[in-house]
């Protein structure tokens, strides 16, 4: 993680997607980001929430290869009137988190999962190692191919709460096990940090992402 040096907010955040996900103590919202200014951003009012005083989110880059992490102060907004606030932030207080970086948890034992490969029905027995908000490690005694997108899903026990996690991702390395093997995946249908043009599709990678940022980081908290 690092922080923002020099740079006026509008050069910060020019390559960013127009959404704020603003933290909630369940996960995050997200939210239309309408302007950005030299000393704030205007976004679009948080639904049946009372106005706070600061706001903790993220607004993530328009490649998909990381977040910025914000913290800002909420001030009144002359267009408040049709549904919007202000969120004031200082540039060199940004911080910025890249894939590479996420916060990952590991799991002793493992957690059993399920592999789909698509265009397939058949799902074959996984373990996962670990999870970031990028990527998972993962264990099978069957071959998983590199080349096709693949789709996960487990549960995750936190806080007397059962999370039923659904991800989809591509390979991007193997380590050969005895009697099976190991594998790093990153998540997202392309497997690569090329922009992403459909915005629908952003936005659903952006949800998962901050979701699991959240989770990641509840479960290093209980550890």
């Amino acid at each position: 993680m690092t922080k923002i040096k020099g740079g006026g907010l509008k050069a910060v955040l020019k390559d960013t997607k127009p959404y704020f996900f603003m933290m909630k103590s369940d996960g995050y919202e997200r939210l239309r980001l309408l302007e950005v200014r030299d000393d704030s951003i205007v976004i679009a009012t948080p639904k049946g929430a009372p106005m706070r005083k600061t706001m903790l989110g993220i607004i993530a880059f328009s490649d998909g290869s990381g977040v910025f992490e914000v913290d800002g102060s909420v001030e009144a907004e002359e267009g408040a009137a049709t549904g919007s606030i202000r969120l004031m932030l200082d540039s060199t207080k940004l911080k910025k988190l890249e894939r590479r970086a996420y916060p990952r948890v590991s799991f002793a034992p493992p957690l059993e999962a399920s592999a789909t490969i698509e265009g397939k029905t058949v799902r074959i027995p996984a373990r996962i190692v670990n999870l970031s908000a990028s990527g998972l490690r993962v264990e099978t005694h069957d071959a998983l191919p590199p080349d096709r997108l693949i789709k996960f899903r487990f549960d995750v026990d936190l806080e007397d709460e059962v999370h039923e996690l659904d991800l989809e991702g591509r390979i991007v390395y193997e380590i050969p096990l005895e009697g099976g093997h190991s594998y790093g995946v990153k998540f997202g249908r392309t497997g690569s940090d090329t922009t992403v043009s459909d915005d629908e599709e952003f936005v659903s990678d952006s949800e998962r992402t901050a979701d699991l940022i959240n989770l990641v980081n509840r479960l290093l908290i209980r550890e």
